[in-house]
């Protein structure tokens, strides 16, 4: 298009009469791409910057915003630390030099924050902040990590619910082979009455955990939540699992999904914390596996409810996991759980069920029709350890057989 311009341009402009006019035309043009290109580039925010608007030139040395995929954004000392997205951005990657400030970035809907690169590398010794929220109906504040690009260390990203109603929360997501460093993910569950679901943190292609530690919190409603799809991994990742905090309140939950893998990851579930709320769970579905995780299943702390729960659907497999099904200390609450589902395997699983302190020693180890051969009868070797003072592993297996 810009050819065919300076082509219609040149053809009115004919003959040597027209030269100073041919020449103020090429050097407004010039003028006009050269303040294009100043509105994106590699660029460090201001020690006092104009607003805390990302978005706005000013704010940054030189007068340009880094918004390209392959513009880096330098963090060094400023007055101002609390900074918002106004427009959809792409980097390829955040620095924050040492002694940098303590910075907290804000991705709102419908703003994104894509890394497309290297992603974040924090030299400042100082732990850094980003946020994703909820503030427009129908979208939400989206970080997302895409090609080999890395949530870095020292880091915090916090995924909040919506404050409205019928909506998604903040998501993080990493796609392709992206990594979530040894970062940490706080995913806030849903205040009553209002969003469906709580934050978020989502894994696709084939990305990865890593050394990232994730909370999943509850709330009066939905609790915060995990996503892992296609070939994704949780790497050597610990996840939190918080029940209900209210009656009815749904827990926290980490969702294996496709072929996914929950690999050396270590895993942390509890029940609700009020009566009436819902368990934190971890869920298997698809062909996804538990690889090499270890498991634990907490006991209920609230009498008439029930511990964290592990849950198998479809044909997905235990595989090499070590699962630790725990008793209550609470007379009259309920111990974890492990519950097999349809075509899903025991694989080669050790599975360690341990009595409560208290009066609640109930603990749920359910297989479900001919995921009961599939458990223990094929060629699986899961092995299920009782601890002193339960029955024998013989009986066990015979009782969770039916």
């Amino acid at each position: 298009m810009m050819k065919s311009t300076l082509s219609a341009k040149c053809d009115l402009l004919k003959g040597s009469a027209n030269i100073p006019v041919m020449l103020a035309a090429v050097v407004v043009l010039a003028l006009t791409l050269s303040a294009t290109r100043s509105h994106a580039g590699s660029a460090t925010w201001r020690l006092s910057p104009t607003s805390s608007d990302w978005n706005t030139g000013a704010n940054w040395v030189p007068h340009t915003v880094p918004d390209g995929p392959a513009d880096t954004a330098t963090f060094i000392v400023s007055d101002v630390t609390d900074i918002s997205l106004s427009a959809r951005t792409i980097l390829d990657g955040i620095v924050y030099e040492a002694g940098a400030s303590a910075f907290t970035i804000n991705v709102s809907s419908p703003t994104t924050l894509t890394f497309a690169g290297a992603g974040i590398t924090n030299n400042s010794g100082t732990v850094q902040n980003f946020a994703t929220n909820v503030e427009n109906m129908d979208m939400s504040g989206v970080i997302s990590f895409t090609n080999s690009a890395t949530a870095g260390s020292m880091t915090v990203f916090t995924n909040n619910a919506s404050p409205q109603q019928f909506e998604d929360g903040g998501v993080t997501m990493f796609s392709d082979n992206a990594s979530a460093g040894s970062a940490l993910f706080i995913n806030n569950g849903a205040p009553p009455d209002v969003s469906l679901s709580g934050g978020r943190t989502e894994f696709h292609g084939n990305s990865t955990a890593a050394n990232g530690v994730f909370i999943n919190n509850p709330n009066a409603f939905a609790g915060g939540f995990m996503q892992f799809f296609d070939s994704t991994n949780a790497g050597n990742g610990t996840f939190t699992c918080f029940g209900g905090m209210e009656n009815a309140a749904g827990g926290s939950t980490v969702y294996f999904n496709h072929a996914s893998s929950a690999a050396n990851g270590t895993f942390l579930i509890y029940g609700p914390t009020a009566a009436g709320g819902v368990a934190g769970s971890v869920v298997f579905n698809d062909e996804s596996t538990a690889d090499h995780g270890t498991f634990t299943a907490s006991g209920g702390t609230v009498s008439g409810e029930e511990g964290g729960a592990i849950i198998l659907f479809d044909s997905s497999s235990a595989a090499d996991g070590t699962f630790v099904i725990d008793g209550s200390s609470v007379n009259g609450a309920e111990g974890g759980s492990l519950f097999f589902g349809d075509s899903s395997t025991g694989g080669n699983a050790t599975i360690i069920v341990n009595g409560g302190g208290g009066g609640g020693v109930i603990v749920h180890l359910v297989m479900i029709r001919s995921a009961v051969r599939r458990a223990w009868r094929s060629s699986a070797t899961a092995y299920l350890q009782l601890s002193p003072g339960l029955s024998h592993s013989r009986s066990a297996r015979s009782k969770a057989m039916g």
